[in-house]
């Protein structure tokens, strides 16, 4: 989904912005592991020690937004990185709420 250009001439899309999440899953001691894991407002990603049955392999990522959605002008971009024989779960608790825009604010979300 495109964007129109910011005034000041930044980036047109939240892709080519800084992201506003970055998680990075690579081998540490034959388990794909969680090496990375970065977010800011109004993004929020939990990483749980426990989740499903240990012989899965899998690392879980659970994503969420602050103020129980994403509203008006909200961007959030997330870059991902699953290293080679890695495994991971991206997910939600729940649905994620996406809020009336206000005016010609526009919001977007982009998973990489």
């Amino acid at each position: 989904m495109e964007l129109d250009a910011v005034a000041d001439g930044g980036p047109a899309t939240a892709a080519e912005a800084t992201p506003t999440g970055v998680v990075r899953v690579e081998k540490v001691r034959g388990r794909s592991a969680v090496t990375r894991c970065f977010a800011k407002y109004p993004l929020k990603i939990i990483v749980p020690s426990k989740v499903g049955p240990a012989s899965s392999g899998a690392v879980w990522l659970y994503v969420l937004t602050y103020g129980g959605g994403i509203v008006s002008g909200d961007k959030i971009s997330c870059a991902v990185t699953v290293g080679d024989g890695c495994t991971a779960a991206m997910t939600t608790q729940a649905s994620t709420k996406v809020y009336k825009a206000v005016g010609s604010k526009c919001s977007e979300q982009v998973l990489e």
